[in-house]
Parts: structure tokens; sequence; C-alpha cells
């Protein structure tokens, strides 16, 4: 025997499935709320880390001959950055919770996991957006307009009638 087999739980699964959950489109769309909160705190948090590290930068590049007062900001610099990094993992983070995937970070576009004709895909929002009008399959970067029938399959379906 390997002697890897042996340690294996009884029954245990060989391969550890995917725990991504899976959105219906009428679902995401009322999620849109929460998770344009979280996207604009998100945006803001990394203009302002960008902003915060360029000043660093420059203070550090000129380090050796500060006076005092740009000492203390370098200093200051410091702290705000790592409170600001904080922030932004507490946003992802809480992205992460409510199921949703990141798509483009400079943007802010966000993917609700689902499957179109049983593949990966994710239904699209993006800031600017009222509702989610696009979506697109895992491996692939172009955005489709989401079919007129699909609502009208979401709305029946979410009435019972289909």
């Amino acid at each position: 025997m390997s002697g890897w087999a042996e340690h294996r739980a009884f029954e245990a699964p060989q391969e550890v499935e995917s725990r991504e959950p899976e959105f219906t489109l009428d679902v995401a769309r009322r999620m849109v709320a929460l998770v344009q909160r979280v996207v604009r705190d998100l945006l803001h948090t990394q203009a302002r880390l960008t902003v915060l590290r360029a000043e660093q930068r420059c203070l550090e590049r000129q380090r050796r001959n500060l006076p005092w007062p740009d000492r203390r900001r370098r200093y200051q610099l410091d702290e705000e950055v790592a409170e600001q990094a904080e922030n932004r993992r507490d946003l992802l983070a809480e992205l992460e919770v409510l199921g949703v995937v990141l798509c483009d970070r400079r943007a802010g576009r966000i993917g609700f996991p689902t499957k179109i004709n049983n593949r990966r895909a994710y239904f699209i929002w993006q800031p600017g957006d009222a509702t989610i009008r696009h979506w697109r399959f895992a491996r692939d970067k172009t955005l489709r307009t989401i079919p007129s029938t699909w609502l009208t399959t979401e709305v029946l379906s979410a009435s019972g009638k289909v």
C-alpha cells in the first residue's frame, strides 16, 4: 500500500466540490443594492490607497532630507495606508461572504455565480448600472446582454407558472 489511502476518512469524497453559490437572475438583481454599497466603499478605499501610496513613495524617496513635519507625515501615512488596506480586505471579505466574485477590481465589476447551459457563468453587475444587464461564461471575458426571454422566464418561474 502507498499509505495515503489509509488515512482517508470513511466515505470521504476524493475531490472537494466547489462551494460557490449559484444565483438566479432574480436573486442576483435583488442583491444589487447591497453589493452596490460595498463596491462603492471598495472603489473609494482603493482610490484613497492609490493617493496615499503615491504620497508615501514621494516622501520615501526624500526621507533623508525631510524636515520634521514631513517626517511626521511619512509616519502618519504608514498608519493610514495600513488602515485603508485593512478596510479593503474587510470589504473584499464581505463580497466573499455574499458569494459574489470581484471580476474587475479597477472597474468594480461583480459576478454572481450561476450555471448557463450546464457551464459555470456569471451574471455581471457594474457600477453605473441600476441592475444586472450582462452575463458571461466563467473563462470568457466577453460580456453578453441578458436576453429579454430570460427576464420573462425568470418572472414566470418565480410565480410558479413555468
